[in-house]
């Protein structure tokens, strides 16, 4: 598992020289309003660009995704859907979206 933001194309390229055949990104959301309010720093070019490059090398991704997100609304829910359309990662894994008390901004 890794984060869009901190790998490259030479650390993807070695990750699959030393053997490596799979990778999921945790990317949350295809909308940027979705990922600025859970504040975790990634883009949705950045979220292309990593599949992109892994593909290119050969290397399986995997998209980790979060649904049901407080303010999210249908706009931002079909652009995840066209994210996941066009990269058509090998596995998809969604979780709907649970809040603790202790999280007062979500």
């Amino acid at each position: 598992m890794s984060r869009v933001d901190t790998v490259d194309f030479e650390t993807i390229f070695r990750m699959k020289r030393a053997g490596c055949v799979e990778l999921a990104f945790g990317v949350e959301s295809g909308s940027q309003a979705i990922l600025d309010l859970l504040r975790n720093g990634i883009t949705p070019e950045q979220i292309i660009r990593t599949f992109k490059q892994a593909d290119e090398i050969g290397l399986v991704s995997d998209m980790l995704l979060i649904v049901g997100i407080p303010g999210e609304n249908q706009e931002d829910i079909d652009m995840t859907k066209r994210l996941i359309a066009e990269y058509k990662p090998e596995m998809g894994e969604y979780r709907l979206f649970h809040s603790h008390s202790r999280n007062r901004d979500l």
